[in-house]
């Protein structure tokens, strides 16, 4: 019947499911040792005390985050070493006659 051959490769189908995954588990886990691995190799040829590396990471981290927030600074022109006009365009509801 035709039931039974599909009830059969949803079986077969949820077993490769399995198998894959578990295929896919142990790769996650081999990369994540290949790299641990590649790190300690890194680490280990530059040289340091523990303290050093730990300067110098930490200086590293710094330093991406200043990177991070430069586009966020306010940006000054050269010559008149003012912030520049960078003010949100006007509100087109608000009213700008004045009575004067």
């Amino acid at each position: 019947m035709k039931t039974s051959k599909i009830i059969s490769d949803i079986e077969k189908t949820k077993t490769k499911i399995g198998e894959l995954q578990a295929k896919l588990r142990d790769l996650e886990r081999l990369r994540t040792e290949t790299e641990n691995t590649e790190i300690i190799e890194l680490v280990r040829a530059i040289d340091a005390t523990p303290e050093e590396i730990a300067v110098m990471l930490r200086a590293m981290r710094e330093s991406q985050k200043q990177e991070a927030m430069k586009p966020m600074a306010p940006q000054f022109d050269d010559d008149t070493a003012e912030v520049e006009d960078v003010a949100e365009p006007a509100d087109e509801t608000e009213e700008t006659d004045y009575e004067g």
